[in-house]
């Protein structure tokens, strides 16, 4: 029973200590795809031209409260066709992958500027 309880423990243990890996960048927006359900950063350098997604993440203008709802203009986020050169700040999460797919980073919510 005591062989039970510890393993238990351990694995509850390594569970709650593992978390996801999160980061919070500063970018430069380099492109956006028509719909505005993807973009590509031209800044941070380890971000250029990779691919994000947008649908389905948090998102807010300025200090405006957070939605994942569409914005006034139809799109997914506040980053839409047009914003190259736009500052942002994104909250990215790894992705650990599994079987064939390799871990990546994905945004999980996007800060811009008031417009």
């Amino acid at each position: 029973m005591l062989m039970i309880g510890a393993v238990f423990g351990a694995v509850a243990t390594l569970t709650w200590t593992a978390g996801p890996s999160v980061r919070v960048v500063e970018g430069t927006v380099g492109e956006v795809e028509g719909t505005g359900v993807a973009m590509r950063l031209s800044e941070p350098a380890d971000l250029a031209d990779t691919g994000l997604g947008l649908v389905g993440i948090l998102w807010r203008e300025g200090d405006a409260a957070w939605t994942r709802g569409l914005s006034d203009a139809g799109f997914p986020s506040c980053i839409r066709p047009g914003d190259e050169g736009l500052e942002v700040l994104l909250g990215l999460v790894l992705d650990p992958g599994g079987g064939d797919r390799p871990p990546s980073e994905v945004v999980a919510w996007v800060q811009c500027p008031p417009r």
